[in-house]
């Protein structure tokens, strides 16, 4: 290390600009601070931090210089991750912004083509399936923004209970199918034909199985194939999602499940999406102590997603019981509800339907209507002014109680 030896141990790309910085100081006796990568004795290259002060002797000249290497390595990784971290999420606001807005041309063109026709149903009917089709599309956008917010702050609970993996695929499969036939995609199954008793929430793994099936159809061109399989492997449930679609490149095959990676982020690509959604799969699937994995020979040449869940030694459960229906025929409706215009909607909606409905804005309004109207349902929102819809209800509970009806108050929640 004497003399200039221990040069030979600094990385070849930092190697000139030490130099001038080393030689200004031997120049000029003056102490210098500097970082660069030099060869640890693990063999590896460490970033450092070099501080030198000259010693100088009696004749003013420089007899030696004390200085120190400090490792940095890891403040410099964190830095570079850091970087990365803001250039997605920089990516990111502006895939959402165009995501968002997307959607809100076709809907706005829609109701102009409504107004105009003035009740022509010929050309009603296609306007309102491409509104729905639309809203569809940006409801799916902000659930999966909703549930990367929840989970990132760590409020997403699991209601789990036994269900059939089998039973949940297919019924995963069975909404998709109208997206395959749009595009004449041949759909391969083959199911186990034994139970495959999880130990899940079976709400949270649907989402897991949709995703992966819709992003599946996404990504494979029309007249393509899919191939979607349950068994078992010892200890686990196995679900395969194979398709023969876009692929993925192999330098992007080690972010496919980072939080707003995406393989194109440009906005010319067509799939549209926010590159959170194999996000939410990993991370539901890793809450359940489960394992999922992303196979792709590369480019074109399609991809695969395995996800393993624990099995349960439980019999199943029905995932999603069925609510008990109301009686046919005209009901009296409460909705509560601080959003003028979605309460003014729904509550047309429900008077066409040849229900009466009745509105509040607020939650003091929603229990003085309650008590006025009498309603035998109420559809009432969570966030709203003065009380929020926890206390609300249990104020109407309470209400319902007094007049000997609690047996026909039952709540549902939506998480």
């Amino acid at each position: 290390m004497l003399g200039r030896g221990w040069s030979r141990m600094v990385h070849p790309e930092d190697a000139e600009q030490l130099r001038k910085v080393w030689e200004h100081s031997l120049a000029t006796g003056t102490p210098h601070e500097n970082e660069f990568r030099v060869m640890s004795a693990q063999g590896v290259y460490k970033y450092v931090e070099a501080r030198a002060i000259p010693v100088l002797g009696p004749d003013g000249k420089v007899r030696e210089w004390v200085g120190t290497l400090t490792d940095v390595t890891a403040r410099r990784e964190a830095d570079l991750r850091m970087q990365e971290d803001n250039r997605r999420k920089d990516e990111f606001l502006a895939m959402l912004a165009h995501e968002l807005r997307n959607p809100l041309a076709p809907i706005s063109s829609a109701l102009e083509v409504i107004r105009s026709t003035k009740g022509d149903k010929a050309h009603l009917d296609p306007m309102c399936e491409i509104m729905t089709r639309q809203i569809h599309h940006m409801s799916r956008l902000l659930d999966d923004l909703l549930d990367v917010s929840r989970i990132t702050r760590g409020v997403v609970g699991l209601n789990k209970q036994t269900a059939d993996l089998t039973a949940l695929t297919q019924r995963c499969v069975q909404s998709a199918r109208l997206s395959m036939e749009r595009k004449s995609i041949v759909l391969v199954t083959d199911f186990s034909a034994a139970p495959l008793p999880v130990l899940v929430d079976a709400t949270r793994i649907e989402q897991v199985i949709t995703n992966l099936i819709n992003n599946a159809v996404k990504f494979t061109p029309a007249e393509g194939q899919i191939y979607i399989s349950t068994s078992t492997d010892e200890e686990f449930g196995v679900l395969v999602v194979r398709d023969t679609g876009r692929g993925i490149a192999k330098t992007f095959l080690p972010h496919v499940f980072d939080l707003f990676s995406q393989a194109d982020g440009s906005l010319a690509r067509s799939e549209g999406g926010l590159g959170i959604g194999l996000t939410l799969v990993r991370t539901l699937v890793l809450m359940h102590g489960g394992h999922v994995e992303a196979l792709s020979d590369g480019e074109g040449l399609g991809s695969e997603f395995i996800v393993l869940l624990p099995l349960s030694f439980q019999i199943p459960v029905e995932s999603s019981p069925k609510a008990t229906p109301l009686s046919s025929g005209r009901h009296r409706i409460l909705i509560i509800e601080d959003n003028v215009d979605s309460a003014e909607t729904l509550s047309r909606m429900l008077t066409l339907m040849g229900h009466e409905a009745f509105v509040a804005h607020d939650g003091v309004q929603g229990i003085e209507k309650f008590k006025e109207v009498h309603p035998d349902v109420v559809l009432l929102d969570i966030g709203l002014p003065k009380m929020n819809g926890y206390e609300v209800a249990e104020r109407l509970r309470a209400e319902k109680i007094k007049a000997g009806g609690a047996d026909r108050l039952r709540g549902r929640y939506r998480p």
